[in-house]
């Protein structure tokens, strides 16, 4: 089982440095937010919707997306990883750090204990499936995903985190899209339609 904290620290070094990295909503979205990363999009408010903002990134651009969310907000989308599997953009990187529990609004388990997420993944369609539970493996992992051309999903097995104080980032800081440098594709992609941009 690996610290969540060192968990995601390992998967905002270890990633593309030109990929775009989309927290959960709550502590996950808090903590890469202490991390000051500019590629990083903190998704709050909608637990369960990361992973579709991230497919909806990765089908407008060429860059890598990492998704990172808990296993409770996996538990709320079941049906965005079916949508994700329908479409399968191969720079989508899925990951889920599993404590089987709903961490940000309390200790309450979850259900991921009775759920085998990665024969799920393999079941929606995605073509690269891995679980690991050591900090060596995860490293390995996310250089390995960096290089794949096919829709991949990661099970982390962690811990909780041991510090639930953690910065929120602000309204306007949620608001910013322009830093991530997509604004172009998703221009492009809505033509004005879908976007007021």
């Amino acid at each position: 089982m690996i610290d969540k904290k060192a968990a995601l620290e390992i998967i905002t070094k270890y990633m593309d440095p030109s990929a775009i990295l989309i927290s959960s909503t709550g502590l996950i979205g808090r903590q890469a937010y202490a991390l000051k990363k500019e590629n990083h999009f903190y998704m709050a408010g909608s637990l369960g919707l990361a992973s579709s903002i991230g497919l909806g990134l990765a089908l407008t651009t060429k860059r890598k997306i990492f998704v990172v969310e808990g296993d409770g907000a996996l538990l709320l989308n079941l049906g965005g990883m079916t949508t994700i599997g329908c479409y399968k953009p191969s720079n989508l990187v899925h990951i889920v750090l599993d404590n089987r529990a709903y961490e940000s609004s309390s200790i309450y388990y979850s259900h991921s204990e009775y759920i085998d997420f990665c024969k799920l993944a393999s079941a929606c369609g995605y073509e690269y499936v891995a679980e690991v539970s050591s900090e060596r493996k995860l490293i390995r992992e996310i250089k390995k995903m960096n290089n794949l051309d096919k829709l991949a999903f990661l099970k982390v097995r962690t811990g909780f985190f041991k510090d639930r104080n953690l910065p929120r980032p602000s309204l306007d800081e949620l608001r910013e899209l322009k830093k991530l440098g997509i604004m172009e594709d998703l221009k492009r992609l809505s033509s004005g339609i879908i976007f007021n941009i």
